[in-house]
C-alpha cells in the first residue's frame, strides 16, 4: 500500500455508520446518534475517513466547538478508530486529520483512542503475558502529540473502565450466578423490599434530576440538570439507543407486604416459645433473639414509610446508552436515605439482563475509580461495580496538539481574566 494511495476525505452520515459498526473500537461516542445529539447543542460534527480506493482504513466522528467566532476547538472521544498497529496507516492518517482540523481554523485537538493500554484483572492487577499497548502512545508522542498523564484529575474525562464480558451469558438464572455472593443477596433483598425498576418517560425526568442533585451534594461534584436529561431522551431514547430507568417504592403496597412478613415472624416467634415450655437451650435463645432481631428491622422500617409523605418513593435513578456491540452505565445516582432497599443492585440486573436479551456481548460500567489509580474517595462505588464482576480496563489515555499556538496562547490568557 502506497501512501500516495491514501487520503482523507469527508464521509456521508450513512458511509460512516456503515464503516464504524463493523470496528472493534465502534463505541457510542463515536456514533451517529451520540454526534446527532451533541450537533442540537451546537456542536458541529465532521464525519472524516482515510480510504484506499475504495476501502475506508480509518474513520472518525470528529465534533467542532466555536471560539472567538472564527477558530474551533476538536475532539475526538473513544476514537479515531484504525488498526494502531500499522504504522503505515497510523502515520498518514494522523498527519492528514491534523491538515484537516487546520484547514476548518482549528486550533486544538483532544482524542483518547478506545484502545487499551495494559490488560488487567478485576484488582486493577496487570495480568502477565495479557495484551500490552502502551507502545501505542509512544507512537503517538512521537508523532508530535501530548500525552495528557494527569488528565484523570479532571472528572469529565477517564482512562479507567470497569468492563463486564456478558457473551457467554444466556439468560438471567446464569446472569445472577456470574455475581458475586453479596451482590446476589442484595438483589434479592431489594426485591423482597418490594423495589419496582421501571422505564422512566420524558415527564418524569424531573425525578432523576432531584436523584442526581442529592447524588452531587454528597459527593461536592455538580450535577446534569434537566435539559441534559430531556436533549439524551430526545436523540438517543427515540433512536432507541439509551433508555433511563429507576427504582421506585410503593408506599402502602410495601408496608401490606411487610406488616405480613411481620406478622408471620411474630407468629413463629410465639410458636417457638410455646414449644421450649419455659426450657430454653442456647440454641432456642439463639433462635428467639434471631428473630426478634427480624422482627426489630420490619417494625422500624414500616414507621419509617409510615412518615413518608409521597405514596411512590423513587429510590435511584441512571441513564444507560448502547450500540450493537456495547452497553454503557453512564450516569446514575441514588438517596442514601433509602440504602436499607439496595435498589441500585436490582437496577444493574436488570439493564443486563435487557443488555442479553438484545444479545449485546460487552456491559460497560464506564468511569471507574479508587484505590488502585490512586482515587480512595471513590473505593466504595469501585467496589459496588466489582462485586457484579469483570475486569478493570485502563485506556492509553488523552492526547492533544495546539495546532494554532499564537490563538491558542490568547483565549488562554482571556479565560484567566476572566472572574
Amino acid at each position: 500500500m502506497l501512501e500516495e494511495d491514501m487520503q482523507l476525505i469527508r464521509l456521508s452520515k450513512q458511509e460512516f455508520e456503515a464503516a464504524c459498526k463493523k470496528h472493534p473500537q465502534y463505541n457510542f461516542m463515536q456514533s451517529i446518534y451520540n454526534a446527532d445529539r451533541r450537533e442540537k447543542k451546537g456542536v458541529i460534527p465532521h464525519f472524516v475517513g482515510l480510504v484506499n480506493q475504495d476501502e475506508i482504513l480509518a474513520c472518525a466522528y470528529l465534533s467542532q466547538t466555536k471560539t472567538l467566532r472564527f477558530f474551533s476547538y476538536f475532539e475526538c472521544m473513544l476514537g479515531p478508530m484504525l488498526d494502531y498497529h500499522n504504522k503505515e496507516v497510523m502515520d498518514v492518517f494522523f498527519h492528514e486529520l491534523t491538515m484537516y482540523i487546520k484547514k476548518h481554523k482549528g486550533i486544538y485537538f483532544l482524542f483518547n483512542p478506545n484502545i487499551i493500554a495494559i490488560e488487567r484483572d478485576e484488582n486493577a492487577e496487570i495480568v502477565k503475558g495479557g495484551i500490552d499497548h502502551r507502545h501505542i502512545r509512544q507512537r503517538l508522542i512521537s508523532l508530535g502529540f501530548r500525552w495528557l498523564e494527569n488528565i484523570n484529575e479532571n472528572p469529565l474525562y477517564t482512562t479507567w473502565y470497569f468492563i463486564k464480558d456478558l457473551s457467554s451469558i444466556q439468560n438471567q438464572e446464569q446472569l445472577m450466578d456470574s455475581f458475586s455472593a453479596k451482590t446476589r443477596y442484595n438483589i434479592r433483598k431489594a426485591m423482597e423490599s418490594n423495589i419496582q425498576v421501571v422505564e422512566m418517560t420524558y415527564d418524569e425526568l424531573h425525578e432523576f434530576e432531584k436523584i442526581l442533585e442529592i447524588t452531587a451534594n454528597k459527593r461536592n461534584i455538580e450535577a446534569q440538570n434537566l435539559q441534559y436529561l430531556q436533549q439524551f431522551y430526545n436523540s438517543s431514547v427515540t433512536s432507541k439507543h439509551a433508555f433511563f430507568l429507576k427504582a421506585q417504592l410503593d408506599v402502602v403496597d410495601t408496608i401490606n407486604k411487610l406488616q405480613e412478613k411481620l406478622d408471620e415472624n411474630i407468629d413463629e416467634l410465639e410458636t417457638v416459645i410455646a414449644e421450649s415450655n419455659n426450657l430454653l437451650s442456647k440454641k432456642k435463645k439463639s433462635k428467639i433473639n434471631a428473630y426478634k432481631e427480624v422482627i426489630d428491622a420490619y417494625q422500624t422500617r414500616i414507621e419509617q414509610l409510615k412518615q413518608e409523605e409521597q405514596k411512590v418513593i423513587v429510590t435511584s435513578a441512571a441513564l444507560f446508552l448502547m450500540t450493537e456491540n456495547e452497553m454503557n452505565y453512564f450516569v446514575s445516582g441514588s438517596n442514601e436515605k433509602y440504602n436499607k432497599f439496595f435498589s441500585p443492585y436490582l437496577i444493574q440486573y436488570e439493564a443486563m439482563k435487557r443488555a442479553i436479551e438484545l444479545n449485546i456481548p460487552t456491559y460497560n460500567f464506564y468511569s471507574t475509580n479508587g484505590n488502585f489509580n490512586n482515587k480512595p474517595e471513590q473505593e466504595g462505588v469501585y467496589r459496588f461495580k466489582k462485586g457484579f464482576t469483570g475486569v478493570i480496563q485502563e485506556k492509553i489515555g488523552f492526547f492533544d496538539l495546539v495546532i494554532n499556538k499564537p490563538i491558542y496562547n490568547i483565549i488562554q490568557q482571556l479565560k484567566k481574566l476572566k472572574p
